[in-house]
This record gives C-alpha cells, structure tokens and sequence, in this order.
C-alpha cells in the first residue's frame, strides 16, 4: 500500500468504498463500467448541505436501483467523511 496525503477544504467530501459497489452488474449480467459508479457518486453528491449518512444512502440506493435485483452479490460498504 501507499501513503497519500491531501487537504480537504470546506465541503468536500472522501468516499471510500469496497469492490462491492463499483463492480455490479446490469441486466444483462455485464459488470459496469466504472463511468457509471462515477456518475452515481456524482448524483449521491448533488447536495453541499448532505450529512455523510445521506450521501451514503443515496451512493447505495442509486446503486441497486440500476441493478438486477435489489441484492448486490457482493460486500457494500462505504465510508463518507465530510470536511
């Protein structure tokens, strides 16, 4: 592993997440690109004013909504620190 360091300003937001919720599948059994779990953070953050469990929820729900079924077949955890 590597050492990062960074500085995080007033509202942003770090989003660290298993494998779980970038690598689903849609319909067609076709794992996504990683474009679309970037769109679905994107959406998640559409707010300044989210506390992090919300932008969480919302990260996971959008998620399983465009997702065959509405359980994921592998781990699903995030973590959202707001600065």
């Amino acid at each position: 592993y590597s050492n990062y360091s960074f500085r995080m300003e007033k509202g942003d937001a770090l989003i660290m997440v298993s494998d779980g919720l970038v690598e689903t599948r849609d319909k067609d059994n076709n794992v996504r690109e990683f474009e679309d779990f970037e769109r679905f953070v994107n959406e998640a953050l559409a707010s300044e004013s989210q506390t992090p469990r919300q932008i969480a929820e919302a990260l996971i729900s959008k998620i399983k909504s465009v997702h065959e079924g509405d359980v994921l077949e592998d781990d699903a955890s995030v973590i959202v620190l707001r600065y």
